[in-house]
């Protein structure tokens, strides 16, 4: 009796408890990914001025006034390798339309703070699209940064093994 007891428990531990527990893990990770998405839309247009010749790249643009690289490198460090994002230290007192589209952008981001968008670093897409404005300032916006960064890239190509067989003596 205590063995079909046992037998009925791993049966319905493989049959029911572990595909639905497998589910809602997969679940929660489809629910991050969406929201991850929904975060990421454009918000913004850069002006029609603004043309970077190697626009298939996502950009991060700050403040070469108020921030260094130094500044940036716990976010630079981990993208170091890739070559589809770069980081774009532009003078913002330059061009009036970038600084109004990237007013726009910051008021969306942060209603609650009428920040100074020279404190601010943005996130561009390939499309030349404003995606986000972080406070670099806090870990929490960095982290961000990173997180969305990642959901723009493209995955990498994984590389095939190769395998030759040596000549035999």
């Amino acid at each position: 009796m205590f063995k079909k007891g046992v037998q009925t428990i791993v049966l319905l531990a493989l049959l029911v408890v572990f595909p639905l527990l497998s589910w809602l893990y997969l679940q929660r990770g489809l629910d991050f990914r969406i929201n991850a998405r929904e975060e990421i839309k454009a918000k913004g247009q850069l002006p029609a001025q603004i043309d970077w010749a190697d626009s298939a790249v996502i950009s991060i643009i700050y403040d070469t006034g108020r921030f260094g690289k130094d500044e940036l490198t716990s976010v630079s460090k981990h993208f170091a390798d890739r070559k589809d994002v770069v980081f774009r230290g532009l003078d913002y007192r330059q061009p009036t339309d970038l600084m109004d589209s990237l007013s726009r952008v910051a008021g969306q981001v942060f209603p609650e703070l009428r920040t100074d968008v020279r404190k601010l670093i943005f996130l561009i897409n390939p499309d030349t699209k404003i995606v986000g404005a972080y406070d670099p300032k806090s870990e929490e916006g960095l982290v961000r940064l990173a997180e969305h960064i990642v959901f723009m890239l493209p995955p990498e190509e994984k590389r095939d093994f190769e395998f030759r067989r040596e000549k035999e003596k």
